[in-house]
């Protein structure tokens, strides 16, 4: 993506789905299933 270098490691190699803006909820080193709206977002947190 777009400005990756100021991303940690794991984050700099993730794409948008379909062109749309994705969200992921990582605690440690373990993340959620990426998410694409507000909605399932907040379900996440």
């Amino acid at each position: 993506p777009a400005g990756e270098a100021g991303l940690p490691g794991a984050l700099a190699e993730r794409a948008p789905i379909e062109g749309e803006t994705v969200a992921y909820r990582c605690v440690g080193t373990h993340c959620e299933l990426p998410v694409t709206s507000w909605e399932a977002l907040a379900a996440q947190l």
